[in-house]
């Protein structure tokens, strides 16, 4: 299993989502189906709160529920269809909660757990750091969220947890905070910006990286950890990029 710290890291966005529908258990088996090293998903409560794996804060987008996550109890999410949306083939398929996502990845896959903004902060943070606890999963997991209080709160309960801040416009307190990482919106990268992160001793993952062209511009600025729908893509491009570099090194 590779390390957050590895200079090139494959982390599938909500699992393969450009496979299976995202933040299920069938798409984070498609992402390791397809290489990834990592995957990254969404976690919120719900109205008895229990953490959950799904990306908006209303269900009908991605399931067949209606209305707001805080206004459903578990028992009420657990009937929901989450997979038609995407396709017929994955009907049936169900949002996870984050216990389920992490006795899956246990062992086997870097976990990049984004913590949903939410009206009960403190409440999300305790439960998913003591479910990481719990499972044992501390050294493989990468929390981040838009919340910069929610980030802090995490290092204070898990001093050791590796933190990042998302990032999706340029602030100067961006390089500010305690969090060791930041993951940044790709097309806001520059060598200007890995500069800055290097200056201030903060690594860089880019997000959401779907096409080659892409790709190859973040590997030149040396920005090799990704978030993408579509790992095989990233897996293959990653593989021919260490082969080009053998090749060139035998000449």
């Amino acid at each position: 299993m590779r390390n957050f710290d590895d200079d090139h890291l494959n982390i599938a966005h909500r699992g393969a989502s450009g496979h299976a529908p995202e933040n299920t258990l069938t798409a984070f088996a498609k992402a390791v189906e397809l290489g990834a090293d990592g995957i990254e998903f969404d976690v919120q409560l719900t109205k008895d709160g229990t953490p959950i794996v799904l990306h908006d804060y209303t269900l009908e987008r991605t399931t067949s529920g209606a209305g707001f996550v805080l206004d459903r109890r578990l028992d009420e999410i657990a009937e929901l269809d989450a997979g038609s949306w995407y396709a017929p083939p994955f009907a049936g398929v169900a949002i996870p909660t984050l216990e389920q996502v992490l006795e899956y990845g246990k062992g086997k896959l870097l976990l990049n757990i984004e913590l949903k903004k939410s009206p009960q902060p403190v409440e999300l943070v305790e439960r998913v750091c003591a479910k990481i606890m719990a499972h044992d999963v501390l050294d493989q997991c990468l929390i981040t969220s838009f919340d910069a209080k929610a980030v802090a709160l995490v290092s204070q309960i898990l001093p050791e947890c590796r933190t990042g801040l998302l990032v999706n416009k340029m602030v100067e307190a961006m390089w500010e905070g305690g969090w060791s990482f930041l993951a940044i919106k790709h097309e806001l990268i520059s060598i200007e910006v890995v500069e800055r992160a290097e200056a201030a001793r903060k690594k860089i993952i880019a997000w959401t990286v779907n096409e080659e062209a892409e790709i190859d511009k973040l590997l030149d600025l040396r920005v090799g950890r990704i978030i993408t729908n579509y790992p095989d893509r990233l897996f293959t491009r990653l593989t021919q990029r260490r082969r080009d570099a053998e090749e060139k090194q035998k000449c």
